[in-house]
């Protein structure tokens, strides 16, 4: 995909306002057009936390923390280089947030890297509470790109945030299959069929899921008590040792599942952008 500059960068806070970004550009001499939006993602791995405090903001600001099983929306921006250091001005790189790059899932699955800024653990508290202004700016920012605040309101009253709690499975983790004692133990508490884009293929062992050509698969979609707990395990036994690690068998991501009345539902699932060779 061709993005207006050559550097990416993922926005879940303030800096999905634009009229809050023109303005701290204005006040640095420069124009707000240096960032520009290119679609929403999704952070995974990680959930938004009010852990930091900001004087001028008059409380606390967002941030997110590394956790399994949950995911941010978030905007995905480029940037020219102009741009790159005023975003490291206003987010106080290095000495406030830190300039970090992670991995962002796209809506089709695909994972990219991008730069995003994250203030880290020894500089934060348990919880700060941020003042009205500053949760309407970011409140403001959601509505912008049409993004669920529920997160960020509950993030900022500091109530607990819910993970994405579903799997789509189409191996041995599937019901009546070798290994679906592993999801069990896990307080699954729905398990239907449902339906994803992309081709079944399998070399004799294993079957692995492609995302990236046409067709569609059955698998089951299930909901678990404690997905933390599960995907800890099922990233074990599909090889999956982190987004942007190197080496993983399986990568885990997350899309949109059909389950027949309930519609669409997005759903973790552990992927291979290859063919195995025999289609199933």
């Amino acid at each position: 995909m061709k993005y207006t500059y050559e550097n990416l960068v993922v926005a879940y806070g303030s800096n999905l306002n634009s009229k809050d970004w023109d303005g701290f550009a204005e006040k640095n001499g420069m124009d707000g057009e240096c960032l520009q939006f290119e679609e929403i993602v999704k952070i995974p791995d990680y959930k938004l936390i009010f852990n930091t405090e900001s004087r001028s903001r008059n409380g606390g600001v967002l941030n997110i923390k590394k956790s399994r099983g949950y995911i941010v929306t978030a905007g995905l921006f480029s940037v020219n280089q102009t741009g790159l250091e005023l975003l490291r001005r206003k987010e106080g790189v290095p000495y406030k947030y830190q300039e970090e790059n992670i991995s962002i899932i796209q809506q089709d699955g695909s994972e990219i890297s991008a730069v995003t800024y994250i203030v880290p653990p020894e500089r934060c508290e348990a919880y700060v509470e941020p003042h009205p202004d500053y949760v309407k700016i970011c409140l403001d920012g959601y509505t912008e790109y049409d993004i669920d605040s529920e997160d960020l309101m509950r993030a900022a009253k500091n109530l607990a945030i819910q993970p994405l709690t579903a799997l789509f499975t189409y191996g041995t983790l599937m019901r009546d299959e070798s290994r679906f004692a592993t999801p069990l133990k896990h307080g699954i508490n729905c398990a239907l069929m449902g339906q994803i884009f992309g081709r079944l293929t399998t070399n004799g062992s294993y079957p692995a899921l492609n995302l990236c050509v046409d067709g569609y698969a059955w698998g089951d979609y299930l909901v678990s008590d404690n997905i933390t707990s599960l995907l800890s395990e099922t990233d074990r036994i599909e090889g999956f040792m982190g987004f942007g690690q190197e080496g993983n068998l399986f990568r885990r991501t997350c899309v949109d599942v059909d389950v027949g009345g309930l519609g669409q539902r997005l759903s973790w699932v552990y992927v291979m952008n290859t063919n195995l060779g025999l289609d199933i």
